[in-house]
């Protein structure tokens, strides 16, 4: 079971960078020349001679930018003016969290250890979800079994649900929550059939990515990947509260009151 479930994790993983390549070769195939020439002067420290795909390699190599962050990239395409860019920079990576979400989600419910590999806000909004979601009712396996069983597409099966979602839920992110949470139960009812040999590795990858194309059209009309992580620790706090650790006003007014003291201000 786990040489199965490491094949899973590689399988996305080694996705996650092919795209991640592409997403370079496109953003080099639509530069202009002055805009290369503008990229190579804001990244002076790291453009030696050469051309854009080894400017590219050499802040890899310096570890600034990879298929897991990309944020000094979308700097530098801001800098030279190319927001077109810099969206699609953005729609790899919020596809890649929802992509890691689903699958993070998946192996959770089915009790697998983490992986150090995934971001800490992925992690936690899985974490988030799961625990969230079975509080106090753990969701019928059998049912997202069923929809498996049926052969049909996981786009299909959340498009199905979120018709049935907008008449009962009015937030536009919760409903989108509750989609991440079905696609995640499907996924996780995938690794078990895998474990029945019934499922191949690259199905379930196939499956994370497919859900996550489907999730991302919908996230993109209602903010960024940060407003999503964010609804959902709102969600988590509201059904487990945390205890409050900002001080009051009080106790800052106390604290400035020492420092005036203490200070002879």
């Amino acid at each position: 079971m786990s040489i199965r479930r490491s094949t899973v994790f590689t399988n996305e993983l080694r996705r996650h960078e092919y795209e991640y390549r592409g997403v370079l070769l496109e953003i080099n195939s639509n530069l202009t020349k002055i805009q290369k020439k503008e990229l190579h002067f804001y990244y002076t420290h790291y453009a030696e001679a050469g051309e854009t795909l080894e400017l590219f390699r050499s802040l890899e190599d310096d570890k600034k930018i990879s298929w897991e962050d990309v944020r000094f990239l979308k700097d530098g395409l801001r800098a030279v003016q190319r927001k077109d860019l810099v969206d699609i920079v953005t729609e790899f990576e919020n596809k890649r969290n929802l992509t890691s979400l689903v699958h993070m989600y998946a192996r959770k419910r089915r009790g697998f250890e983490e992986s150090s590999c995934y971001y800490n806000s992925i992690e936690q909004a899985a974490a988030y979800l799961e625990r969230t979601t079975t509080h106090g009712v753990s969701p019928d396996g059998r049912f997202y079994r069923s929809l498996l069983e049926s052969r049909k597409s996981i786009e299909k099966v959340i498009s199905e649900f979120d018709e049935a979602i907008k008449h009962a839920v009015l937030d536009p992110w919760r409903q989108l929550t509750l989609l991440v949470v079905v696609a995640g139960e499907i996924v996780a009812e995938a690794f078990r059939m895998s474990e029945e040999r019934r499922l191949t590795s690259e199905v379930i990858s196939e499956m994370c990515r497919s859900a996550a194309d489907e999730l991302y059209c919908r996230m993109q009309k209602l903010g960024t990947w940060e407003d999503f992580c964010e609804h959902i620790e709102d969600g988590y706090n509201s059904v487990f509260p945390q205890q409050n650790l900002m001080p009051s006003t009080g106790e800052i007014t106390d604290v400035v009151h020492q420092l005036k003291t203490t200070f002879f201000i």
